[in-house]
């Protein structure tokens, strides 16, 4: 049922000016403000500048630990305070002190616990692995669609016989195609993992309006057989002291397969699927690159499948 905002929104009219104000000030200063890095870099989300800023600081600053309490540490502002002299009395419960652990030591800390259950329930069944790509537009382009609704673009996966689905622009024809494959797969392998199950998840929890009815019912008895590798590590605490719990494929790939691979992220991916108007031979070669995207993610499979043994 629709609400209301108005009155809300009348209630920080003053606000909002006050913040405009700021704003414009800041756009007239000569040099950027002096402002020590921190939490605030990221809130409400990671500023484009941080790679400038926060270059000078220490890798192992507990800046870069999200858990830590800032107002058990009042030293926080201090750009060059290292997790050396942070002491364990300082954390105030399991998941901080276990990523202070794994700052101080340089090695990644899970709950070893949750992992081998997820790792195992996944290795228990027949696995196909996909790589799908979502664009989440601001104003509904389909009848039956919501603001920022996940809409696919392309879905990839490693079987051999049947391979890549593509489309440049989200329209009924497709989106039927897309739930046909992800059917077909479920029907065909117990379990289809992928690096972020979440815009998947939301497409099918969302797509009543767009699809049969038959069809949709078939898609949500999928649900269950799919995963995400993101998470996974999520719901086992995850924290590896070179990229924290920003669970990139690219951060992955890096750190932990310690392989250099061209991974785009996922709005250069959305936007080269829409800068094509019209079918050409660049086709292939786009969905020829998403293979690297699925070897990578098998790759990481086999990695948590065996560190889960450790």
């Amino acid at each position: 049922m629709a609400e209301s905002v108005l009155e809300q929104c009348k209630d920080r009219l003053g606000e909002i000016t006050k913040i405009a104000g700021e704003l414009k000030a800041v756009l007239q200063l000569k040099n950027s403000p002096d402002v020590p890095v921190g939490w605030h870099c990221n809130k409400p989300y990671p500023c484009d500048f941080i790679g400038h800023c926060w270059k000078k600081s220490l890798k192992t600053t507990f800046l870069s630990c999200p858990l830590l309490n800032r107002q058990n540490l009042p030293v926080w502002l201090k750009r060059y305070f290292s997790t050396d002299e942070i002491t364990e009395n300082e954390t105030t419960n399991s998941r901080q002190l276990a990523q202070l652990h794994a700052m101080k030591s340089s090695c990644a800390a899970f709950d070893s616990v949750l992992m081998n259950q997820a790792i195992q329930a996944l290795k228990n069944q027949e696995t196909v692995f996909i790589k799908t790509v979502f664009q989440r537009p601001a104003v509904p382009v389909l009848p039956g669609t919501r603001p920022y609704q996940a809409l696919p673009l392309a879905l990839s996966y490693n079987n051999p016989k049947r391979n890549h689905t593509v489309n440049r622009k989200p329209a009924r024809r497709f989106l039927e195609k897309f739930a046909i494959e992800i059917v077909t797969l479920c029907a065909t392998q117990s379990m289809l993992v992928t690096d972020d199950d979440t815009d998947l998840k939301d497409f099918i929890d969302n797509a009543r309006h767009l699809l049969s009815d038959e069809l949709h019912q078939q898609l949500l008895a999928c649900r269950n057989q799919i995963s995400g590798l993101k998470p996974l590590l999520a719901d086992c605490h995850y924290f590896h002291p070179a990229f924290g719990t920003n669970y990139s494929l690219q951060n992955l790939s890096d750190h932990l397969l310690h392989k250099k691979t061209n991974l785009k992220d996922e709005a250069w991916l959305i936007q080269d699927l829409l800068n094509q108007e019209v079918a050409t031979q660049d086709d292939q070669r786009l969905l020829e690159n998403f293979s690297v995207y699925i070897s990578t993610i098998k790759k990481l499979f086999d990695y948590f499948s065996y560190v889960e043994k450790l």
